[in-house]
């Protein structure tokens, strides 16, 4: 006789929700980890420009030239301070995705050792419904 567990599906489909959970916190680090490789090129640029543009103020720099390299700074600014709030944001993802992946990973959780326990008395009634058969049997071939 096969033991079978009626809530098996609930726990296929709580397997599926953590695995989908598993990769939407995956693809949201992900996220963060390019945002964040973006912004440190993006701080790096900015030093280079200032190194560059201390070197070329030594030699003397035309108006013009100074003004487009002002522009540029203040467009890399921006673009940091846009890069900063984007991380900060996708922080607070991950930490939520980890929240609801830790929450289901917790119902799936219950649910196997739901399964095990429930297993674990069935054997032990099955066992024990087979020793007494066999136990009535070998009294019955005794008695003959």
């Amino acid at each position: 006789m096969r033991y079978n567990f009626r809530l098996d599906k609930i726990l296929k489909l709580r397997k599926y929700m953590e695995k989908k959970a598993q990769l939407e916190l995956a693809h949201v680090i992900n996220l963060y980890n390019k945002e964040k490789q973006n912004l440190k090129n993006l701080i790096s640029d900015k030093q280079k420009s200032v190194i560059l543009c201390k070197e070329i103020l030594k030699r003397g720099i035309d108006a013009r030239y100074y003004r487009i390299y002002l522009e540029y700074m203040y467009f890399l600014n921006k673009m940091i301070e846009k890069g900063q709030i984007k991380i900060s944001d996708l922080e607070k993802e991950i930490i939520s995705k980890q929240d609801i992946l830790k929450e289901i990973t917790i119902k799936r959780k219950v649910l196997e050792k739901l399964k095990d326990k429930r297993k674990g008395e069935y054997l032990y009634n099955f066992n024990r419904k087979e020793q007494s058969l066999i136990d009535e049997l070998f009294l019955l071939k005794k008695e003959k």
